[in-house]
């Protein structure tokens, strides 16, 4: 059986690209969503398409935010709160 990975042209992943992990993805144009890495919300997403032999990711659309301390500190105490009740 082949290696998928050695038949077509992908896009390299990406550990922190706008607060955001991008997978390999196979360069077919298709649109991927990213992950936002930890303290930071939201959605994001992008195209991975063909540039001669080269995978190359599009524009950004969408992001990930940081979360405020506050909203932690809010949302730790509305947890604790919720437990004690």
């Amino acid at each position: 059986m082949p290696n998928l990975q050695s038949i077509g042209v992908y896009c390299r992943a990406l550990e922190n690209d706008e607060n955001a992990r991008w997978y390999q993805t196979l360069a077919d144009g298709q649109t991927v969503e990213g992950i936002c890495i930890n303290g930071y919300h939201g959605s994001i997403s992008r195209t991975c398409a063909q540039s001669d032999e080269n995978g190359d990711w599009g524009l950004i659309n969408g992001s990930c935010n940081g979360i405020s301390f506050l909203l932690l500190f809010f949302l730790a105490h509305f947890e604790l709160n919720y437990k004690l009740n």
